[in-house]
């Protein structure tokens, strides 16, 4: 199993959120794992984690 890791950081001047920028670094896994042809809609393939304003950590998975 291949991994793929990005990496978004959270820009104060553009007004990102971390949650943003796990957005931001899910749209990048998923446009690699396109232009490499790997369906990743079927099973728990991609976890972005990220701290929110309370510092828990939350997951967003497909």
């Amino acid at each position: 199993m291949d991994y793929i890791f990005i990496e978004h950081k959270v820009g104060k001047k553009a007004g990102d959120s971390a949650r943003m920028a796990a957005e931001k670094a899910y749209k990048q896994i998923q446009k690699v794992a396109k232009k490499k042809e790997i369906d990743i809609s079927k099973g728990n393939y991609v976890r972005v984690k990220y701290l929110d304003d309370q510092g828990q950590l939350q997951i967003i998975k497909n």
